[in-house]
This record gives structure tokens, C-alpha cells and sequence, in this order.
């Protein structure tokens, strides 16, 4: 599937310039018509004027042939590239699901050759393959084509499904313009339920609005404040009143330091341009006084907010507060602490006054929240359509159909309802579940017989316990001299 993402993306970027420049060719020569025109009804009053090569039509007719040559040019190109991809489509999705399905035997024509099942008959089927794709389609925010589908096959999708994805998209929005308001009230709403499942999200909404109060001023020397600019500089007027509602009087308090559990991702916050027509000022006493301000209100915003983060992420913490001391920014990129504060790949550390409006905290924050949102809501993280596209045109379907086209021949049967009789490779990001063989029976858990781990530590399958204990309710370990009680023995979840 990957090589066609890439084909894809290689015709939609040239159907795209293609597109540029024909449109940009056919103006030209409308805008040179138009001339004409104009010369010649202003000629129209002048006694003896004509239309000669020197007024210009030569020149527009050779325009024109040349625009035209190179719009069939692009065409073609586009056609190429058209046609490769449409045959590598077929290539790849020419297997049929058809003898998956069996056959079809009719009572009242026994002696009739029997007719292959046709996939989503059914009505209840069909209703279930378009709620599938109305669902795939509202969480990828194409809303207007879900309602559209919807319609058209009449299926009713959930209000609340709609409303959760509009909700998902439109905070996903203000991630990307720097507006972290959105984002910290959902945390807000849902912080019992982050807590219990140790989400890093609140942490990181808080961490990112530090260091855009910290480095606040660098962003106002850049001058013509966005929108997003305008709502985070409000925070520094309105100091730590902004963010998740804390009691006033929480104060720091001495953290136990080996209770963290400190991990040190990096979050990429804002991208530099150089402009050499820019020229650097002299860091002054505005300068100074700007950051001094700029310090204390990240500060008390970290005095508030941070504490409750401290037993999971106090280094992190105690590093961002330490990292206020080498402001101005120019500083900041060069400290200790520059993970904070990393430009784009590839994008040279400019002066001071070099920093643009452009957020790059997004690339973190905007995955990060559709996946807890999506949790939240007890939602799969990958689409369900997308997997099974992914895994039925990755080889399962192929590998299925085949063995079944050899149990057929062999006129045999797949007795295990809840098995495939094959093994069918799945990349890495989809394996959802790890798998447990016992090593007593070398069977693999199920749900009736998950993994049981026993006092000492060793784990075995359930069935494999109970055959062990042998009727009675002590259960010898196969790998240590330990004995234990079969309901001592607790299961494990992988």
C-alpha cells in the first residue's frame, strides 16, 4: 500500500502544477485578447487603422499555439500517469472475495451448477458496510461527503458521532494556529479519566504554553501578530488565571524524587527564517525588561499548573522552569535545555529578531489528542476501514482464498470456528494484541483460557493449571519448587 500512497501523491502533486499552469497560460492569453480587443475598439474611431503583426496578434497567436502545445503536453504527461497508477490498482486489488463466500444451491434446480455468493446481499450487511464507510469518512473530517453518502444509501448516522468528530477537528484546528485554549478545557473536562490512565497530554498543553509566555516577547518583536498570537498574549496580561482551575493557594511543594517516572520527549515549538534584510537591534533595556516580565509570568503559570505533574514528570518540569534563566531566546536556543526550544530540520539558527509565527508544537499536540480523544470515546485508534483495506489487500485475502481453494480440493474442513488454518502475517502497527503459547501445552491463550501467572512469577494457560492440580487445589509450578493454590494464581494481561 505504500507504493501506492506514493504514486498517489506523485499524481495528485502533478495533476496539481499541471492544473497551475495551464490555468496560468490560458489567463495570459485571455489577458492578451482582452488587449486586443481594447486596440482594436479604440482603432475602430481612427480613420484608415488596421490589424497588423506589429499591433500584437502575431505575438498572441504564437502565445496561444504555445499554450496549447503545452497544455496536450501536461495532459498526456497527466494521461501516463493516470493510467500506470489505474493498472497498479488492479494489479494489486485483482483478487476476489467471491470463493470466500461459497456457493449458492437452489432447491427447486439441484441439478443446476451451483451460483458463487455475491458479498453484502444482505440487507443488514449492506447497512453495515455503509455505516462503516459514513463513520470512516466523519472521522477523517469529510463531513459534507459524509452527510452526502449518508443520504444517498439512507443510513442515519449518530449526532453524537458527528458532533464528537466536528468537536475533535475543531480543537485539532486550534492546535495547528497555536490556540491551546480548546485542547486544556477538554483536559479540564476529562482530567479524572487522563489521571487514571497517566496520559501525558495535560502535561504537554501546559508545557507548550509555557514556552510560548517565556518566549512571548521574541514573537511581538516579530511584529503583525496573528489572531493565535493575539489569545496567547492575553495570557500574559492575565498572568496564571488562564489554564485548568486550581485552587489559588496551591503552592510548590517538595517532591519525592524517586517517584518519577521521567521521560524526555521532544517537542519541536517554533521555526526560525532568516531575512537578511532584516536588521538585529541591540539588545536593551526594553529588551531586558520585556523578557523579566515575560519569566515571571511563565513561572507563576508553572507554579500553578505544574505541581500536580511531579511524581510522573518533576525532571521535566524542574528542567523547563531551570531553562527561564537563559532568555532572551537567541539563549534559549543554545542552552542546556534547547530541546524546549529545537527549530525545524534543516532551518539555521537565526538572531534574535529571525523567529516567525509559525507553531510547530502541533506535530506533537494534534496526533497526541486524537488519540486520547478517541480513547475517551472507546474509539479504535486506526480507522476499521483503513485496517481492513490495509490487511485484505496486504495478502490475507489472497493467503485465505488460496488455502481455501486447497481444502476444497482436498474436500477437507477447518473444524476451529475461532482460528484461521494459516498464519497470516501482519505488519507491526497492526498487531493490537500480543500473543501468550503456554509453555506447558505450547497452545496459544484465548479468552477461555487466558494466561495465569502463580505467586513465584511463572505463567502458564489456565487449562494448563487446572490440569496440574489435578482435581485438588494446589497447583505445583513445572519450573521452581514452589506449590501454590489455584486461586492465588491471577491473570495476566498482555
Amino acid at each position: 500500500m505504500q507504493s501506492l500512497y506514493r504514486d498517489w501523491e506523485n499524481l495528485s502533486t502533478k495533476a496539481a502544477s499541471n492544473h497551475a499552469k495551464v490555468t496560468e497560460d490560458v489567463d495570459r492569453v485571455i489577458a492578451d485578447l482582452e488587449s486586443l480587443k481594447d486596440l482594436i475598439q479604440r482603432g475602430s474611431q481612427i480613420e484608415g487603422f488596421q490589424i497588423k503583426e506589429n499591433n500584437g496578434l502575431q505575438q498572441i497567436s504564437n502565445r496561444s499555439k504555445a499554450a496549447t502545445k503545452t497544455a496536450l503536453q501536461s495532459h498526456k504527461e497527466l494521461y501516463a500517469l493516470t493510467s500506470k497508477w489505474q493498472k497498479m490498482i488492479d494489479k494489486k486489488f485483482n483478487q476476489t472475495v467471491l470463493p470466500l463466500l461459497g456457493t449458492n444451491l437452489s432447491s427447486s434446480h439441484q441439478t443446476e451448477t451451483p451460483k458463487p455468493k455475491q458479498p453484502f446481499q444482505s440487507h443488514s450487511a449492506q447497512l453495515a458496510l455503509d455505516r462503516v464507510i459514513v463513520e470512516h469518512l466523519l472521522r477523517q473530517g469529510r463531513f459534507e461527503t459524509a452527510e452526502i453518502f449518508a443520504r444517498e444509501a439512507q443510513v442515519n448516522s449518530s449526532p453524537q458521532v458527528v458532533e464528537a468528530c466536528r468537536e475533535l477537528f475543531r480543537i485539532n484546528d486550534s492546535l495547528k494556529a497555536g490556540d491551546l485554549g480548546p485542547a486544556l478545557e477538554w483536559t479540564e473536562r476529562n482530567q479524572e479519566w487522563l489521571d487514571a490512565r497517566e496520559s501525558p497530554l495535560e502535561f504537554d498543553l501546559h508545557r507548550s504554553r509555557f514556552v510560548r509566555l517565556l518566549t512571548q516577547p521574541a514573537f511581538d518583536r516579530c511584529g503583525s501578530l496573528s489572531s493565535s498570537n493575539q489569545f496567547l498574549k492575553s495570557n500574559m496580561e492575565i498572568g496564571v488565571e488562564s489554564g485548568s482551575k486550581i485552587e489559588q493557594d496551591q503552592k510548590m511543594e517538595e517532591p519525592n524524587f524517586h517517584d518519577s517516572a521521567v521521560d524526555h520527549p521532544v517537542v519541536p515549538m517554533m521555526v526560525e527564517t532568516d531575512d537578511p534584510t532584516r536588521q538585529p537591534e541591540e539588545e536593551g533595556h526594553v529588551h531586558d525588561e520585556d523578557y523579566t516580565k515575560a519569566r515571571q509570568v511563565a513561572l507563576e503559570y508553572g507554579q500553578k499548573h505544574f505541581p500536580k505533574f511531579f511524581p510522573r514528570r518533576w525532571e521535566e518540569a524542574v528542567r523547563l522552569t531551570a531553562s527561564s534563566l537563559y532568555t532572551p531566546f537567541s539563549k534559549l536556543k543554545r542552552s542546556p535545555y534547547s530541546e524546549f526550544y529545537r527549530l525545524a530540520s534543516g532551518v539555521e539558527m537565526g538572531s534574535e529578531y529571525d523567529c516567525s509565527q509559525v507553531w510547530l508544537h502541533a506535530d506533537h499536540l494534534v496526533p497526541l489528542f486524537t488519540k486520547e480523544f478517541y480513547a475517551r470515546l472507546g474509539w479504535s485508534k486506526e480507522l476499521p476501514l483503513t485496517v481492513a483495506t490495509e490487511l485484505g489487500s496486504g495478502g490475507a485475502l489472497a493467503k485465505i482464498a488460496k488455502v481455501r481453494s486447497v481444502m476444497k480440493e482436498k474436500r477437507t474442513e477447518w473444524s476451529q470456528a475461532d482460528e484461521l488454518p494459516v498464519e497470516i502475517p501482519l505488519p507491526l502497527e497492526f498487531r493490537f494484541h500480543s500473543v501468550f503459547a503456554c509453555p506447558v501445552s505450547k497452545e496459544q491463550s484465548t479468552e477461555a483460557n487466558p494466561p495465569m501467572m502463580m505467586p513465584c512469577g511463572h505463567v502458564i494457560a489456565k487449562e494448563s493449571m487446572q490440569k496440574l492440580a489435578k482435581g485438588g487445589g494446589t497447583v505445583k509450578c513445572p519450573y521452581c519448587p514452589s506449590s501454590s493454590s489455584m486461586s492465588s494464581a491471577i491473570q495476566v494481561y498482555f
